[in-house]
């Protein structure tokens, strides 16, 4: 009998499926803050005449990659319920932040986003690419700063407002949805105001739906009947 209480007692200390959930969909919630300032940066590097409606949808964007780590998060959760491996959901938002600041600074000289080239050359022709050990020491700087803000986060989240989450990410989605739906309608009209956008963010893939415009151009010139 003692023997089944201590391996129950075990089990439940190694485990926890609700606080652990909690906290790392409200972790992702507030440390995804961080990022979305990271990724406004990048309209630094946009051109041309702003419009009210372009402006409004950049801001949504970045709502895009919030909603891909909460997919991922939700597939890969079952892992965090083990209490030692709840720390590893760091990781993965420490590494994507610390992506975008590089991201950030090199598409502004190149033009191009991260991807294997580069990477190939960062590992395999360091100094070729005009990486100085300065800038090594400096992006060592940087990297830290944002490994700190990030755990700072993680361990001060519980003491964080509480938030509704479910009703945050259902608002957050339908937000990027109508997003979506501007770029579908901007990318059919040929709206630059509209698509300029994408190029600059990295790896962001709106929708461009022909198929849904085509149902919505011929409801729309369907004459009423009574």
């Amino acid at each position: 009998m003692s023997n089944e209480y201590d391996v129950s007692h075990n089990v439940k200390n190694a485990f926890s499926v609700k606080q652990n959930s909690e906290k790392m969909f409200r972790f992702l919630a507030y440390s995804f803050l961080f990022s979305w300032l990271l990724l406004l940066t990048f309209l630094i590097n946009v051109n041309g005449e702003q419009s009210i409606l372009g402006t409004a949808y950049s801001l949504i964007i970045p709502l895009y990659y919030y909603l891909l780590f909460l997919v991922v998060t939700s597939l890969i959760l079952p892992l965090f319920w083990i209490k030692r491996l709840a720390v590893c959901i760091l990781i993965p938002k420490i590494l994507f932040d610390i992506v975008l600041i590089g991201d950030f600074f090199l598409f502004g000289v190149y033009r191009f986003h991260v991807d294997m080239m580069f990477i190939n050359m960062l590992l395999h022709d360091f100094k070729g690419i005009g990486i100085s050990f300065g800038l090594v020491l400096l992006a060592l700087f940087v990297a830290s700063l944002v490994a700190l803000v990030n755990i700072v986060i993680y361990r001060k989240c519980h003491k964080f407002p509480a938030l509704k989450l479910y009703r945050i990410n259902f608002a957050v989605f339908v937000v990027f949805l109508l997003g979506q739906v501007v770029h579908v309608v901007g990318y059919e009209y040929r709206q630059v105001n509209i698509t300029k956008y994408t190029p600059y963010f990295p790896y962001y893939a709106p929708l461009t739906s022909n198929s849904l415009m085509t149902k919505l151009k011929k409801t729309s010139r369907t004459p009423f009947r009574k």
